[in-house]
């Protein structure tokens, strides 16, 4: 998946990196074990039409992307797309396709009975 912003191409990946990133941001600790939990975090909210949560994804799929967009970029890309059902369900699409991320995302799809509108 490829996104445009400010007439520059960014090239979306989904993968360890990406989970590595989510995982960081989302660390849970319990019984003083450590684990992370990014898509147990962010899939709920993305499927419950979370559109911060969307743009917090589309920012974490940038880490190969040399130079990076800014958070801004990213979420003034959001708020202006002219569709953004469709950006969402792209996305979705994307997370159910990748290696890394498609048995959790086909799950809470499939648990949450998600439907774009």
């Amino acid at each position: 998946m490829i996104l445009t912003i400010k007439d520059k191409d960014y090239e979306l990946h989904f993968g360890l990196k990406f989970i590595r990133e989510l995982d960081k941001k989302y660390e849970v600790q319990q019984s003083g074990i450590v684990f992370g939990a990014g898509l147990d975090t962010v899939l709920p909210a993305l499927l419950s039409y979370n559109i911060a949560t969307l743009s917090e994804i589309l920012y974490f799929a940038t880490i190969t992307s040399k130079p990076r967009p800014s958070v801004s970029d990213i979420d003034n890309f959001v708020e202006s797309h002219e569709n953004v059902e469709e950006l969402l369900s792209e996305v979705i699409e994307a997370l159910q396709s990748a290696n890394g991320t498609k048995l959790k995302t086909k799950m809470y799809v499939k648990d949450m009975g998600f439907q774009i509108k």
